[in-house]
């Protein structure tokens, strides 16, 4: 008796198809791992560029001056989408090399730390104060660059700079001024002050943020509760001289004291300090971490921070898992 005819083979176009549909863009991954043809096509850069329109990269975890069983990566924990299955410690994040060992040894009694993440880029020091080594690189395909440095001269602000953050092509940085950040605009390097509403004085908890419309968000934090203002923006990325508009409050979960950590990559970040235990009779060795997507203002819990973390250190990390993740530098 003959034996049936294998299946035919789909064409290239219709196996493209199928895998843009995918919900989750680990699914290609393991499609990619399952046969030549599937990666062949799913390595491709046009499909790639396909994919990347149709999906945002995943929030895997945080990136901080920490130990865990990933070193400096605390992976996000169930019931959270981005959590890794069980018998692995994270997706795509253990290819990455958090402790920079690609990197120049650092000078002796110092190491690399993060400082800032952008778009899988990493900004890493010898230090965490000025004056330190400055590097770029991409830790998931091990990768560092050299660039031009920018000095800005004759400028000396009478005032503390803290928590930077950026927005529309400007970097802003919250000061000890009543109401006031220092915007700089990465375009043209011209500096500005940013005032904020007044019923923002006096508020010590603020993060700005990329808002709906090509707009300047400004996130303030109550109690139980996160009021969002925002700003037209101008030419060339200036706030203009319009005034804040109150747009929304979002309540929080209650029998929490909550503080804003940082906000990049599309998400804020929060720390939730349980009420029953503030002020603390006993401080408790973990403390939730959320995060509010931009987008859909959704809080979700991330994961838990372990007693001794230095919160202002935090950093937002995303990545789609190889192979559709390509260098950043």
């Amino acid at each position: 008796m003959a034996s049936p005819s294998a299946a035919p083979a789909l064409p290239d176009e219709m196996l493209v198809e199928i895998f843009l549909h995918l919900d989750d863009p680990v699914d290609l991954a393991r499609a990619s791992a399952a046969c030549a043809t599937f990666r062949r096509l799913i390595s491709g850069r046009a499909f790639l560029r396909r994919i990347r329109a149709r999906h945002a990269p995943a929030l895997l975890g945080l990136i901080g001056h920490f130990a865990s069983p990933c070193g400096r990566f605390l992976p996000a924990e169930p019931p959270h989408r981005s959590a890794p299955p069980p018998h692995r410690s994270a997706r795509a994040a253990p290819t990455a090399d958090f402790a920079f060992s690609f990197l120049p040894a650092p000078p002796t009694g110092s190491r690399w730390l993060p400082l800032d993440v952008r778009d899988g880029r990493f900004l890493v020091s010898t230090s965490s104060a000025p004056g330190g080594d400055v590097v770029v690189c991409d830790p998931l395909h091990r990768r560092a660059g050299s660039w031009r440095a920018v000095t800005i001269d004759g400028y000396r602000p009478r005032f503390t700079l803290c928590r930077c953050q950026y927005a529309h092509g400007c970097f802003y940085w919250f000061t000890s001024l009543r109401g006031k950040s220092l915007m700089l605009n990465a375009r043209d390097m011209e500096i500005s002050i940013v005032e904020f509403p007044q019923s923002c004085f006096g508020i010590g908890q603020h993060a700005i943020v990329e808002a709906g419309e090509g707009r300047l968000g400004l996130f303030t934090i109550g109690d139980c509760n996160l009021d969002l203002h925002s700003k037209a923006i101008g030419a060339g990325g200036i706030a203009g001289d319009n005034e804040w508009r109150h747009d929304k409050t979002i309540p929080l979960l209650p029998r929490y004291k909550w503080d804003i950590i940082n906000a990049a990559e599309g998400f804020l970040l929060l720390k939730g300090f349980p009420l029953d235990h503030y002020p603390p009779r006993w401080i408790p060795t973990e403390i939730p971490c959320f995060t509010l997507e931009l987008k859909t203002l959704l809080l979700k819990r991330l994961c838990m921070l372990h007693l001794g973390v230095v919160c202002d250190a935090l950093l937002l990390y995303r990545s789609f898992p190889p192979p559709l993740s390509l260098p950043s530098i």
